[in-house]
């Protein structure tokens, strides 16, 4: 026997998954009897079958005063993983087309700053190790990388990497040094 939870994993909720094996087991039957056999209230039964008939997964058919609800065959349910395996194709194709632009709206007020915390000694060992890897590759460091340490209570340091930060704070150094030559 089927437990309900395996037709969930296609995507279909536990009342409905409860409701459609119910009526693939009866055959048609009267929404106010699915309900009960599938322990759903009434009302939400009609929701549950309501939302199963647009899924393809069940019909109805009128014989007298009462309407009678049945699960269509279970080689529906491979019709409607289709369906969602196009749809999920449509909005991958549809997400490829929007990364560019939205790439493009993330840069738009330039680069951001990339910064990075580092705690304890294994921390600023990393720091180190970065900083050499940048010398060793030609590059200026303070052209665009910026470490701060501290060894106060718990060690740490930050690694930014931005051109324009690193700019700024060698400006400020400069100044403090060079107001510290004029105090002299």
């Amino acid at each position: 026997m089927i437990n309900y939870q395996e037709l969930k994993k296609l995507g279909l909720s536990d009342k409905e998954s409860k409701l459609y094996l119910t009526s693939l087991q009866r055959g048609p039957e009267t929404a106010p009897t699915l309900a009960k056999l599938s322990d759903i209230v009434r009302p939400t039964a009609y929701v549950i079958i309501d939302a199963l008939v647009k899924k393809g997964l069940m019909s109805s058919t009128a014989k007298g005063k009462k309407t009678y609800y049945a699960a269509e065959a279970p080689e529906h349910l491979l019709s409607l993983v289709r369906l969602q395996k196009r749809e999920i194709e449509e909005t991958e194709r549809e997400l490829t087309k929007l990364i560019p632009q939205l790439e493009a709206l993330a840069n738009i007020k330039g680069a951001k700053p990339k910064v990075r915390v580092f705690e304890g000694k294994e921390g600023l060992n990393s720091i180190r190790e970065i900083l050499f890897k940048i010398k060793t590759k030609g590059i200026d460091v303070y052209d665009k990388y910026v470490a701060i340490y501290t060894f106060k209570d718990n060690i740490m340091g930050i690694f930014i990497e931005n051109e324009d930060i690193a700019r700024t704070l060698k400006s400020i150094f400069e100044l403090c040094w060079s107001g510290k030559k004029d105090n002299k």
